[in-house]
């Protein structure tokens, strides 16, 4: 089992530390082990995980979370088993002659970004407001980012998912 956490916020070293302790406890503590059912185990660590951070951070999640990557190893056969929240992502090097290097990296995650049209959709449905940073000038700058309001006076985060970040 591996796994990446990448906080962000105030906050964000204390909830990537959760991160770190509790996900890799609530995949050990799968009935049957993680490899019984690897996407749903790695799906529910990571939902069980985000409420451990609730529990834990309480008001002060705000505006603090991490992103994060998990990848359970099949050594039986074989097999990589890959989740990932917001843009922390996992890049396997494979030996290959098509490179000068010898090497070529294989993504096995894709960002989950705001501007992704099912992920913007979901957002919107939600309530949320995808847009960019409005610069002093008046004009958008930056990637485009999660906002609570089309005010834009709170935080926007540019990553579509994360662990934390509850709103207050």
């Amino acid at each position: 089992f591996f796994c990446v956490f990448d906080g962000h916020g105030r906050a964000g070293h204390e909830v990537a530390a959760i991160c770190s302790d509790r996900l890799p406890a609530h995949l050990a503590a799968v009935s049957g082990g993680p490899l019984s059912a690897p996407q749903k185990a790695i799906e529910a660590a990571f939902r069980k995980t985000d409420s451990d951070i609730y529990q834990a951070l309480g008001g002060r999640v705000e505006y603090a979370g991490s992103t994060g990557v998990a990848v359970v190893m099949d050594p039986v056969k074989r097999v990589l088993h890959v989740g990932n929240v917001g843009d922390s992502r996992a890049v396997l090097g494979t030996h290959s002659t098509k490179d000068a290097s010898g090497w070529q990296a294989v993504a096995l995650t894709s960002d989950l970004k705001p501007d992704l049209p099912a992920e913007q959709e979901r957002i919107e449905l939600s309530g949320g407001v995808v847009m960019a940073l409005q610069g002093d000038n008046g004009e958008d700058v930056g990637p485009m980012r999660v906002w609570d309001s089309a005010a834009r006076d709170r935080p926007g985060l540019a990553g579509s998912r994360s662990l934390g970040d509850g709103g207050g």
